[in-house]
């Protein structure tokens, strides 16, 4: 099992690969899952947290979930208040398969998503807003994306 750090992560989720990769899941799809959503009380109403779980799979090829820790009073500590990571694994046998980080996905899923949103209808590739639209948004649909991409695919 790899363990990729934010600079791993980023050299394994290139622009150049995840663009197709991306426009290839919204194609196909795979199941995702309403998240999971867990309070995690703390010492004081200062500590408390949220812990965010969001899985999604395509049968018998990829399965990843997304864990979100959403900690606001982080920020006394000089902490960022929000950390993720997510981890792939294969969905025959459910062998780990990596360990990437949450937040470098979820920039470029973002930035992948709005490009392909931005050639639509100029040059009949990508997606139109409209097909979009109709896609599960935010952090569920970014982690379908990586269901289907792994390091070394």
């Amino acid at each position: 099992m790899q363990i990729l750090t934010q600079p791993q992560t980023e050299h394994h989720l290139p622009f150049a690969a995840l663009l197709p990769a991306l426009e290839q899941m919204f194609t196909t799809g795979c199941e995702v899952p309403l998240r999971h959503h867990h309070a995690i009380p703390g010492r004081s109403a200062d500590e408390d947290g949220i812990l965010l779980l969001m899985p999604a799979w395509q049968t018998g090829q990829r399965l990843g979930v997304k864990t979100v820790s959403i900690f606001p009073g982080n920020a006394r500590q000089g902490l960022p208040g929000l950390h993720s990571v997510y981890i792939l694994y294969d969905a025959r046998t459910g062998q780990p398969l990596a360990v990437l980080d949450g937040d470098t996905i979820t920039s470029r899923r973002t930035a992948a998503a709005s490009a392909l949103a931005g050639v639509a209808g100029e040059d009949g590739h990508g997606l139109d807003a409209q097909a979009l639209a109709g896609l599960p948004g935010g952090h569920q649909q970014q982690d379908a994306v990586f269901v289907g991409t792994a390091p070394g695919d």
